[in-house]
């Protein structure tokens, strides 16, 4: 129409400027926590653990699982006999024995005599980050019910007994819970697991170990718990010993 210009061309968007707030390789470092989180599940299930199972443990989607574990294969550090069940690889064995391998060895025969001596399960427990790892389990041979923890299980480190034993390691600092001074004086933490569901933990950190690690015992039965203390540090110590 009459008395109206030619319209201007549209005026390009400008280009969005990359955020520079966040961590650089956010990506790769979440990748590389999740292998090793595999990694670790893995190397503690006697068994195996199948790629529905490692799922479960990462809390991803098979699919995510199964590419995670198909690098670890590629490399060694797993194994598979059957493609559905994985394990420990042969190049994870040479990779030296003061990581968890070296560990459980030391751990196994005191937790089985505390076991038999107590008549209820013990767990090997690892610090992963901020959260505390079961990574080897021993069950009573008596029959009857027994109380068992799922090998990779993880818990934080903010409450319970398993939390305050290895924490009790630390230097002291203000304000810290009291279950972590009690398990400093006594050499040992005891009361009700972080899940709660009555279960009764009674837990001890094994000296000079890195990462952090303690034996902790876990029953329905409070009359098992109590005084169980000086036997659960005692079984700590000893693996301290056997790691020299």
């Amino acid at each position: 129409m009459e008395g109206q210009g030619t319209p201007e061309p549209p005026r390009p968007l400008p280009e969005p400027r990359p955020d520079t707030s966040a961590p650089a390789r956010t990506f790769g470092n979440r990748t590389l926590a999740r292998g090793l989180d595999a990694l670790i599940a893995v190397a503690a299930a006697p068994d195996g653990m199948t790629v529905q199972q490692l799922a479960a443990v990462l809390g991803v989607h098979r699919s995510i699982a199964y590419r995670v574990v198909q690098t670890l294969l590629d490399v060694g550090l797993v194994r598979t006999d059957d493609e559905r069940t994985y394990r420990p690889g042969s190049r994870l064995a040479t990779m030296g024995a003061g990581g968890s391998s070296g560990l459980r060895a030391a751990a196994l025969p005191p937790m089985r005599r505390l076991c038999d001596r107590l008549g209820a399960s013990v767990v090997l427990v690892v610090v992963q980050g901020d959260s505390a790892v079961a990574v080897d389990l021993v069950r009573p041979t008596t029959p009857g019910p027994h109380l068992a923890l799922r090998q990779g299980r993880r818990t934080p480190l903010d409450a319970g007994p398993t939390a305050d034993a290895l924490r009790s390691a630390d230097a002291p600092r203000d304000g810290e819970p009291v279950g972590v001074q009690q398990a400093r004086e006594l050499g040992w933490a005891a009361g009700a697991g972080a899940d709660g569901n009555g279960v009764h933990e009674v837990a001890a950190v094994v000296p000079g170990t890195v990462p952090r690690a303690c034996l902790t015992v876990v029953t329905h039965l409070a009359e098992r718990a109590r005084g169980a203390g000086p036997a659960v540090a005692a079984a700590a110590r000893e693996v301290a010993d056997r790691l020299r």
